[in-house]
């Protein structure tokens, strides 16, 4: 804060999880926030009665999002032996073993999970203006607002029907 007319904030994070393999498992995300107040300015002098405050803002910011595709996966996809990721049939199937009298219990994947999930990145964008009239007694702030999201988990790639089990 320069003068109450220079605005500026940074900020970065860096964070991690287990969730994702160890070559995604760290991110950085950053974020920027500046702005700038004109009626802090002297040549503001001469109209501060009729416009007694203006100020332009904007900022920029990327967060992790690592929680959306847990809906449809579990938490540690990438272990094949992970229970969640298979189904156990109890041993009344058509495999036999032996001398032909044991059944066997039958295990199989549950669901495809793709191996290269990483972070989803929400970006904000943000653009404002802030503006006091008459005394203070009108007050306006107009804002401009945009979110995507980079990385995000989209629907698979056709597989082969001979798969036997349905694409992620």
């Amino acid at each position: 804060n320069y003068k109450q007319k220079l605005l500026l904030e940074l900020n970065g994070r860096y964070d991690a999880t287990s969730r994702f393999l160890s070559n995604d498992r760290w991110a950085f995300f950053p974020g920027i926030s500046a702005g700038y107040v004109p009626s802090k300015e002297d040549f503001w002098k001469g109209i501060e009665k009729t416009v007694n405050y203006l100020k332009f803002r904007g900022s920029y910011a990327a967060l992790g999002d690592q929680e959306s595709f847990l809906e449809w996966t579990p938490p540690y996809y990438y272990y094949p032996f992970y229970p969640a990721l298979r189904t156990t049939t109890p041993p009344n199937t058509n495999w036999l073993f032996g001398s032909g009298d044991k059944q066997a219990a039958v295990t199989s994947p549950e669901k495809l999970v793709p191996n290269n999930l990483t972070w989803q990145k929400p970006v904000s964008l943000n653009l404002g203006v802030d503006m006091a009239f008459l005394d203070w007694r009108l007050n306006a702030n107009l804002d401009y607002f945009v979110r995507t999201v980079n990385d995000l988990v989209g629907p698979a790639k056709s597989l082969p029907g001979v798969l036997g089990i349905a694409a992620p």
